[in-house]
């Protein structure tokens, strides 16, 4: 079973005709002969796959290893992949603008907090980072330009 698979039995089912919710673990696996639920059917968390066989796509640019560091101390993950979903792996609003109030430090851009509930994944929040940052190099006189290029050469 595949951690999307799990994620979409465990989320919670529309109520049936007279409101009665059928419980999670009942969807995961078919009863045993005995009519119980076979727990040793479940695979054993420790040795779940990673890598892109099992969606987990690493970091490919510092932008992104630099979120997905971010990730990992706010959320305690120790691997986040880009395309995780923020919600999904344990955030919420609240570690959202914490997570907003460090993106904002590290890269010294102006991060609106709406724009990352319309990108809650590390690959979208790359993007919408890299392009804050090419809009307001853009913005930048030559002036500017030559004296941070001149500050990065004498770093």
């Amino acid at each position: 079973m595949t951690p999307a698979e799990l994620r979409a039995c465990v989320r919670p089912p529309a109520a049936g005709p007279h409101g009665a919710r059928t419980p999670a673990a009942d969807r995961l696996r078919p009863p045993d002969p005995g009519g119980k639920l076979d727990r040793q059917g479940f695979p054993d968390p420790d040795s779940a796959p990673e890598g892109p066989e099992a969606g987990h796509e690493p970091p490919t640019n510092e932008v992104e290893r630099t979120l997905a560091d971010l990730w990992a101390r706010l959320l305690g993950l120790p691997n986040p992949g880009i395309r995780d979903n923020f919600f999904e792996s344990g955030g919420h609003s609240l570690l959202a603008t914490q997570l907003i109030s460090q993106i904002r430090v590290e890269f010294q851009v102006d991060f609106p907090l709406r724009e990352f509930f319309q990108a809650p994944t590390i690959a979208e929040l790359a993007t919408a980072v890299e392009d804050l940052i090419t809009a307001q190099m853009s913005d930048l006189t030559e002036e500017e330009l030559r004296d941070m290029l001149a500050e990065m050469d004498a770093s």
